[in-house]
């Protein structure tokens, strides 16, 4: 809807169309959609499965965004504990 508001904006402006016949119509509203969320197991099964089957040329680069956030103090008591032990060899959280 905007685009054609925009179009007979123009239209008005620049061709001399006298009203813009869309400026009345109401766009309509989308709903916004929750996001959605991989849990503390699927993050670390996915964080597994790159680590198992990625290919070596791009399993560094695969790995970096999930160990950027496992390395940078995961909550305490969580599952990632088991990540960050893995994979920032490490005992604890620092």
């Amino acid at each position: 809807m905007a685009t054609i508001k925009l179009f007979f904006n123009y239209l008005v402006e620049n061709e001399g169309l006298e009203l813009n016949p869309a400026a009345s119509i109401r766009s309509p509203k989308i709903a916004e959609k929750e996001p959605v969320y991989l849990t503390d197991e699927g993050s670390i099964r996915l964080l597994r499965t790159i680590a198992r089957e990625a290919r070596p040329q791009v399993q560094e680069r695969d790995m970096a965004p999930g160990k950027a956030i496992i390395c940078s103090q995961p909550p305490k008591g969580s599952k990632w504990q088991v990540l960050y032990r893995d994979q920032c060899g490490a005992q604890s959280r620092p």
